[in-house]
């Protein structure tokens, strides 16, 4: 660190005017603009911060919502994924219960007639021979 001497008693500069030429300036900067120049740039400031905070609320919001989204889509194909492999159990077991030669076999039975030897539909007409009786249904006849 250099002292600071006088100039007369100096033998080399303390300050150049790289540094001293901006000190002066902004001073004379600050003094010709007044205590209102002042004003209205710390003003102008505290706007610009605010609007900066404001965006960073925006995105800070905008990044949350993007990470709600993303998990309920995660939920949804999980949800999906395992509904598909229960549906794939099902049809397994349901082929499985088919019994020998699946689905051929049925196809077969089918188109030859054999159909017969399955035990029948259930008949849904027996609604037509209910009535309403106070809350249930019930049969009378």
């Amino acid at each position: 660190v250099r002292c600071r001497v006088p100039p007369e008693h100096a033998e080399g500069r303390w300050a150049d005017e790289s540094t001293v030429a901006p000190a002066i300036m902004a001073r004379f900067v600050v003094l010709s603009e007044g205590s209102e120049g002042v004003r209205t740039r710390v003003v102008n400031a505290q706007n610009a911060h605010g609007d900066i905070l404001q965006k960073f609320h925006a995105a800070d919001r905008a990044v949350a919502s993007a990470e709600r989204e993303l998990e309920s889509t995660r939920r949804r194909v999980e949800e999906v994924q395992t509904r598909h492999a229960r549906l794939q159990e099902q049809a397994d077991h349901e082929l499985q219960a088919l019994g020998p030669g699946g689905i051929e076999a049925l196809r077969g039975q089918l188109l030859d007639g054999s159909w017969g030897e399955l035990p029948p539909p259930r008949w849904r007409s027996s609604w037509r021979r209910r009535w309403r009786c106070g809350r249930q249904w019930c049969r009378r006849g």
